[in-house]
């Protein structure tokens, strides 16, 4: 591993023959002749210690320390002698260079040689170095903290490996590691060498010991330290491996010193790249041009550029956490640096000059004005590098430069997004003022990751509402590669045209195409300057034929020049072909094919690849793996990784590959990897020649077959990972645990892209779907959803829903033999994957690995999810309110108290709720997921989207506010004269209508923010005939901006219809004729009021329709004024039109939706919520009319009924008509089920009674699938509102809206059926009952009603009325559980009574801990007997006051202590409780807001002073989320009826349904599965002063 051209022993001799003397008697001769210049001031070898080459004249940006390797010399490893001069390249050549100018170059020498005993190893150079470093007069004088940039040539590259190790070791040197940027190894043998083996037995019969020698043996000891600490600290270096791939004489053979998989490390952050020399040229060259000098000169250049850019961030003082975060946010790592780099260093040295000497080059970048740059070059002309070399062009001019290159196959470098975020993220590094700015807009953001949305909110929330309030002194400069591979390159023009009118902005475009072809939509049009390469890289093209002029055929330099003449002369400007011809032309050997590889036309690129592809025909060996690369890297949706298509390779043809990086060679030069590792087409006209179908040859592509093969393999790696299931000990955990195997490396990509390949593949093929169903049948299939929705891809998985559906319809259309049950499996799972995403698309977001345990048992019965994945015998199980099949109702959301739903729209892509909090909140069209949140800040009354769908206005009282749904900032707001009506955008998007109560309309400028003149009354036309008209006041304005019609209606007046374009009255409409051009035919002035209007147009029509108040629905033609068709006793209180015209939807008092055909008004369907029968408040239809939403009461439901995908019927007629209400004869007719409004559980048997709206009582065993028999009909038709069950007597006492209470005994059966004895109590108050209590062992019963509380006898004999108290109007009153007293609170104090004569006995003061007082409203009792639940009302809204729960111990209360703290305050928690279910396992069981059940630890009272005096240890208030409740299950007005078992089932009433949910409390959301059952009589530690225990 020599490095220097010193007298070394003979093993490593590079020499061209081996000498015939001895190699002892060789080395022992030049043993006595090593050290005679060893004490000179500069030895051939170079000097020791550190030693400073160049100090520039100004400061120094960077420190580069050159290290040696074994043998070496500080100079002579470097150092190499052509033509008779000896050239010492970091001292010659680098300092005379631009790009080094400003950096402070070093060599470093220590003792390595052979030739002498040393007890020093690879520690002790490594700690040499350090100090030499610290105490290096050039570097402290100048007080540097600039970056220190080492290259290490062999052993020299595992010397500063450890040194680096000891720098962030010792706490001395924590500077100078911080200090430490990047590493370059030169052929250094990180994983030992081979060859020091030898060398090692060679040296043990030499006398002395040399340690370092020992360190380089594979495995050894030093080695494996390093490998072990040094990954531990490097992962914010930059690495760069090069390894020697030419072999050198070493005395007793010829070989690679260091073979390539010693001389890389394989790490994240490291670049791997070879040169063309052996081991000890690795480090030394001959000339500027020699192509290895060229790498390693251009890679040190590039990363010391980056650190220029990087110390002009430090001095504006960014932080690493202020960048990180800035990366983080904008979703991209940091500049793309890695793509200049890997430009960087195919250019050579003095090249690309030709270009910014041009006079239009100079024009632009001198420009103080926005100026457009546009290069244009044929396909390989070297564009890019041409960017690359204007990028470090414009920076050494210390310009602002940011920079973007386009790649057509990466969707992370081809999205207008992309290219916005990087360069945001560059501006913000540049300018600290853009820093600030988009820090703001991230501290409120609120929306899906910002690489997850689309180019326009980031161009919109980054660009136009942040950057652009910024104003520059100088311009900036823009690069931007390759636009012709930049999807929507038109649009994406369009925003740099904006760009360039908020400040000056120099942008220089490359491309394959003319600018005509992107400007000439613009208007104005953009001046630009043009160039197109033509001849103009020919002086770049020879100098690169130069540089690689001894890898030319030719057995002189003249014959070798000559065939790079002939190169010259018909490269035409082609990099590329040139490039690939230099490559072709190392393999040759004879004439003829010399001449054949040069006879390629490169204006004919067809015919060269065709060439390319008839050798790789004519090879022997490799034609299969070739394919099967070129199949992988030409269809593949984005460029693999190495790894990536190793794996996909190895499993594609079923062998493996021992290297992938070899194996690209068989694909003849078509394929290269780039520095990123990942594996590109040599150019995109490759690509799209290799899938054309009129080229006859074994590799052209077959686009189906091909895509066929990557299905396949995408869903083997998706089917072969371990997936994130693992099993321990105790419990069953699901979580994202990654296996490390090698099926991992495809999965993110076959996760992505897997339907991608499915649906370009050929439909008929049989294999596809047979994988495809396999993988849908497995629990694989639920690791896939997992990890999409953990990458926030729900959009995707929605895709694939749609993509399983499509494939099963496309696969219907030929014969399906074999595959029936493949094709309906694929089929189903389509369907479920659309419900999954909308059903439960929140709950995925949150808790990605819900997919595994919480999701599938609330799926329908038939459901492929619940049938495949929901056990009944492990982990949470539901019976008793599953429906069989996914219903019409796609999704809900139901939205917390005390906000409420008050109106909805559809635009686009979006959805907009309107809630009572004076917030709008905006969703996702596709998936319901949140995007926006508006915040109003008064009651909203009208909202409107804009036409593009992009602005959004919303209008109250006093204001209206328009909004940039792209960024979530108001844009404008003004105030209105009186409530807003209507909105709507008209003139582009560019003026805003607002029709407002006063009668009168305002056109608002949203562009200057300016009205456009004053308000316009639409009554002025209307005085003659009714000079009161100005007086009243509308109740309704519907706008149409098709139509440009906006309806006005007064109570009981006729319809007024007005049009914004001539200012004017349109029409007026009456109910029975219509237009007022027609004979009046009404009754009298005010005998109809019309309830809601909208507009709609069909493809014949404009219509206008109206609902009545009597019940009947008129359509109007608003352009002939006729009344077109009536509905009678439809009862439509809200009405939706869909946009293509061809669906009414109507909703009556009820909540029934009623779907009408609205060119025939045929009644075509009706949808039904399964819930409270409460009226919708409001109903639309989505833009792409394939969906409904409505609102009632908490509730946004999503409606995809399959009525809506109707063809239309032709033979349909479109006459005036009336038609009948809705045919009772209609399935959907059916009455709705009767809901269950009281619940009782047994506390000592698996038995709930339930009371339902129509008095009937229920006994339900729910043991296993609950099934109800009927006790007794309390009071026909009246609402069963309370049941209350005593377990010691087996009492049933019920309440119903009459006022009545009876009380029952229950009696079993041996057949397991139930029976009630005779009534022993029945009486009807006047007051609602709130609470009834009965206890037969007392024979009492106390009754609560509003007005009064009193209490009854239950004696057989005398039933009779004790005693009477002024009541609460609430739930006010507990029964011990012995039954020995009663308890009443009254806010502050709970008062103790006797059974008997209901008389007070003591009261007991309420408060919290810390004396703080404490006000209890009403009383919950549980089913535990030992607690119970007090409620506690806050806040200033009475109509959804906020509810505080607090749990209380009636052991408490028994002692005569006067005052009482409760056991835990829910306050105190994280959580808020939303509603209170009960005791599970001495856990306090709850909902919270978003419907989760949770429970937390019940905290034993008292100090921890006194706790621990007595031995017993407090239980931390720990909060648990177990499961989640289905928003559709949750009651639209009423607080669930919800209860839990002391056993841990949940009971739970779903309208008509009970529902069980077993074992919900032994899982959290985290997937952790307990077996160990609640305890049923565990005692919960007390507090010395009372340690009497009530037995449960």
């Amino acid at each position: 591993m020599s490095s220097s051209s010193e007298p070394v022993p003979p093993i490593l001799a590079a020499t061209a023959l081996p000498s015939k003397r001895s190699l002892l008697s060789r080395y022992l001769a030049r043993k006595d002749t090593a050290g005679i210049a060893e004490h000179e001031e500069e030895t051939p070898k170079g000097s020791l210690g550190l030693k400073t080459r160049f100090e520039p004249n100004g400061e120094a940006v960077a420190d580069l320390i050159f290290v040696h390797g074994l043998n070496g010399g500080s100079r002579s490893t470097w150092s190499k002698t052509s033509n008779g001069n000896n050239t010492f390249w970091p001292k010659d050549w680098l300092p005379c260079d631009n790009a080094f100018g400003d950096v402070r170059i070093h060599t470093f020498g220590y003792s390595s040689g052979l030739n002498h005993r040393s007890i020093l190893d690879i520690a002790d150079f490594a700690g040499n170095l350090l100090a030499c470093i610290r105490h290096c007069p050039a570097m402290a004088s100048n007080d540097t903290t600039g970056p220190i940039i080492f290259v290490g040539h062999s052993m020299g590259g595992l010397v500063i490996k450890k040194a680096y190790i000891l720098a962030r070791q010792i706490s001395e040197y924590g500077g100078l590691a911080d200090r430490i940027r990047a590493m370059f190894f030169l052929a250094t043998p990180h994983q030992g060498a081979g060859i020091a083996q030898l060398l090692g037995r060679f040296l043990a019969i030499v006398p002395g010991a040399r340690p370092f020698v020992n360190d380089l043996v594979p495995q050894s000891h030093m080695l494996q330290a390093i490998n072990d600490e040094f990954p531990r600290y490097c992962q914010k270096l930059q690495l760069f491996s090069f390894f020697e791939t030419k072999p050198m004489f070493y005395g007793v053979g010829k070989g690679l010193i260091v073979e390539r998989h010693c001389a890389v490390m394989n790490y994240p952050n490291e670049r791997r790249t070879y040169l063309d020399a052996n081991h000890r040229d690795a480090a030394r060259f001959s000339t500027k041009t020699e192509p290895s000098y060229v790498l390693v000169r251009n890679a040190l250049a590039t990363f010391i550029d980056s650190q220029k850019q990087s110390l002009k961030i430090e001095k504006k003082k960014f932080g690493d956490m202020e960048l990180d975060a800035l990366s983080l946010f904008l979703g991209v790592p940091s500049a793309p640096e890695d793509d200049l780099m890997a430009n960087e260093l195919r250019k050579l040295p003095g090249t690309c000059q030709w270009l910014v000497q041009k006079d239009t080059f100079q024009q632009w970048r001198d420009a103080l004005t926005s100026e457009v740059f546009w290069l244009q070059g044929r396909p390989g002309a070297g564009k890019s590098v041409l960017a690359s070399h204007v990028i470090n062009h414009l920076r050494a001019l210390d310009l602002d430069c940011c920079y973007f290159f386009c790649i057509n196959r990466d969707n992370s470098k081809a999205t207008i997004s992309a290219l916005l975020r990087s360069i945001a993220w560059q501006m913000a590094v540049l300018h600290p003022e853009i820093f600030t700015m988009i820090s703001i807009v991230a501290n409120s953001w609120k929306e899906r990751p910002i690489d997850k949305v689309d180019h326009i909110m980031v161009w919109r929330r980054i660009f136009t509402t942040a950057i652009s309030k910024i104003r520059f002194k100088n311009p900036q400069y823009w690069i931007i590669d390759a636009l012709d591979e930049c999807n929507n390159g038109l649009e994406l023009m369009a925003l740099l045209k904006k760009i360039q009118e908020m400040w000056p902005v120099c942008i220089l475009v490359t491309s394959r195409t003319s600018a005509d072809a992107y400007l000439k939509t613009s208007n104005p049009p953009m001046d630009v300057i043009a160039e197109t390469i033509l001849e103009d890289n020919k002086t770049d093209i020879a100098a690169f034929l130069n540089a690689n002029l001894h890898h030319l055929p030719g057995t002189t330099t003249s014959a070798q020049q000559d065939v790079s003449d002939r190169i010259l002369q018909n490269a035409s400007g082609c990099f590329l072909w040139v490039s690939v011809i230099v490559r072709e032309l190392r393999e040759v050997h004879t004439t003829a094919e010399i001449n054949q590889v040069l006879d390629s036309n490169p204006s004919d690129m067809d015919a060269f690849y065709a060439r390319i592809l008839d050798e790789m025909s004519r090879a022997k060996f490799g034609k299969d793996l070739a394919k099967a690369i070129l199949t992988w890297v030409t269809c593949a949706s984005r460029p693999l990784s190495v790894e990536e298509i190793h794996f996909a390779i190895e499993n594609d043809i079923g062998d493996s590959i021992n290297s992938i990086e070899k194996s690209i060679g068989t694909c003849g030069n078509l394929v290269f990897i780039d520095e990123a590792k990942k594996i590109q087409l040599i150019h995109l006209t490759a690509r799209e020649f290799l899938m054309r179908k009129d080229v006859r040859s074994e590799f052209i592509i077959d686009r189906p077959v091909a895509h066929k093969r990557l299905a396949l393999i995408c869903i083997r790696s998706l089917c072969g990972v371990q997936g994130n299931t693992k099993k321990t000990s105790g419990n069953r955990r699901f979580a994202n645990d990654r296996t490390n195997n090698s099926e991992q490396a495809l999965y993110d990509y076959a996760a992505a892209y897997l339907f991608e390949h499915l649906l370009q593949a050929d439909s008929t093929d049989t294999e596809t779907f047979i994988e495809l169903a396999k993988f849908f049948s497995s629990h694989k299939a639920l690791a896939w959803i997992e990890r999409l929705a953990g990458q926030s891809d729900l959009q995707r998985l929605y895709q694939a829903g749609k993509d399983c559906t499509s494939l099963a319809t496309r696969r219907a259309q030929a014969p399906p033999i074999g595959v029936q049950g493949q094709m309906s499996l694929i089929e189903r799972w389509g369907i479920d994957l659309v419900r999954l995403v909308n059903k439960f698309g929140k709950r995925l977001n949150q808790f990605p690995s819900s997919i595994h345990y919480l999701i599938p048992p609330f799926c329908p019965s038939e459901s492929v999810f619940r049938k495949q994945f929901a056990n009944p015998h492990l982990g949470l199980h539901v019976q008793g309110c599953i429906s069989k099949n996914w219903d019409d109702c796609l999704g809900t959301i139901s939205y917390p108290r005390p906000s409420k739903p008050t109106d909805v729209i559809s635009s686009g892509n979006r959805i907009a709720v309107v809630l009572s909090n004076s917030t709008v909140i905006i969703y996702d069209n596709t998936t319901l997921v949140e995007t926006n949140i508006l915040l109003h800040r008064e009651p909203i009354w009208s909202v409107a989207f804009s036409e593009d769908g992009n602005l959004f206005a919303s209008g109250g009282a006093k204001t209206v506010r328009v909004w940039n749904l792209c960024s979530s900032e108001e844009v404008i707001s003004f105030r209105v004269p009186a409530v807003c009506m209507s909105l709507g955008f008209i003139d582009d998007d560019n003026m805003l209508l607002v029709a407002v109560k006063n009668n009168s309309i305002l056109y608002w400028d949203i562009a200057n923010n300016v009205s456009r003149g004053e308000p316009i009354d639409w009554t002025r036309d209307l005085l003659n005939d009714d000079p009161q008209v100005q007086a009243r006041r509308p109740t309704i304005a519907a706008f149409s901006p098709e139509q440009n019609l906006l309806a006005i209606v007064y109570r009981g007046e006729d319809i007024l219809v007005w049009t914004p374009d001539g200012e004017q009255v349109h029409d007026m409409y009456e109910k029975e004729s219509g237009s007022y051009r027609y004979a009046s035919t009404k009754v009298a002035d005010g005998s109809t009021t019309v309830w809601t209007v909208i507009f709609g147009s069909t493809e014949e029509n404009h219509l206008l329709i109206a609902a009545y108040s009597d019940g009947d629905l008129v359509v109007y033609d608003t352009d002939s004024g006729e009344r077109r068709s009536t509905l009678e006793n439809v009862n439509a209180q809200t009405l939706a039109c869909s946009p293509d015209g061809r669906t009414l939807a109507t909703a009556d008092s009820q909540g029934n939706i009623d779907l009408f055909d609205l060119r025939t008004l045929k009644f075509i369907s009706r949808l039904r919520h399964d819930t409270d029968p409460i009226r919708t408040k409001k109903l639309a239809f989505t833009s792409n009319n394939l969906r409904l939403l409505d609102i009632q009461g908490r509730l946004l439901s999503v409606w995809d009924s399959t009525i809506l995908l109707r063809q239309g019927s032709k033979d349909e007629n479109y006459n005036t008509a009336s038609f009948s209400t809705i045919p009772q004869s209609t399935d959907c007719d059916s009455g709705r089920s009767i809901a269950i409004t009281a619940i009782a559980c047994m506390r000592n048997s698996p038995r709930v009674i339930c009371g339902n709206d129509e008095g009937a009582v229920h006994i339900y065993n729910i043991a296993s699938e609950p099934h109800g028999q009927e006790l007794f009909i309390h009071t026909p038709n009246c609402t069963v509102t309370l049941l209350h069950f005593d377990d010691r007597s087996n009492t049933l006492t019920c309440a119903d809206t009459a006022g009545r209470v009876t009380c029952r005994i229950l009696i079993q059966k041996a057949a397991k059926t139930w029976v009630t004895s005779k009534i022993l109590f029945d009486y009807t108050h006047t007051s609602p009952i709130v609470q009834v209590i009965a206890s037969l062992e007392r024979t009492r019963l106390l009754i609560s009603t509003f007005t009064k509380d009193v209490l009854w006898n239950l004696d057989m004999t005398d039933s009779n009325r004790i005693q009477d108290i002024e009541s609460n109007a609430k739930p006010s009153w507990l029964t011990s559980p012995r039954e020995d007293f009663l308890l009443r609170f009254n806010k502050t104090t709970a008062k103790v009574y006797s059974w008997e004569l209901l008389a007070p006995v003591r009261s007991v003061a309420l408060g919290l801990h810390d004396d703080i007082p404490l006000t209890v409203e009403s009383v919950t009792p549980l089913l535990h007997p030992q607690y119970f639940i007090t409620v506690q009302s806050s806040g200033t809204d009475e109509r959804s006051p906020t509810r505080m729960y607090h749990l209380w111990d009636f052991r408490d209360f028994t002692s005569e202590s006067d005052k009482a703290t409760p056991v835990l305050d829910f306050a105190k928690l994280d959580v808020k409780v939303e509603t209170f279910i009960g005791i599970a396992n001495e856990r306090a069981v709850f909902l919270d807001p978003d419907n989760w059940v949770c429970s937390a630890d019940i905290i034993t009272p008292g100090s921890v002073s006194s706790m621990a005096a007595a031995g017993s240890i407090p239980i931390t208030a720990n909060v648990t989320r177990h499961f989640f409740i289905p928003d559709d299950w949750v009651s639209l007005v009423n607080k669930p009826l919800v209860d839990v078992q002391q056993s841990g089932e949940i009971i739970f009433a779903k309208r008509a349904n009970l529902a069980v949910i077993r074992r919900g409390l032994e899982i959290t959301d985290k997937g952790v599965f307990s077996s160990r059952r609640v305890s049923t009589s565990r005692s919960i530690p007390r507090r010395p002063a009372d340690r009497r225990h009530i037995t449960t």
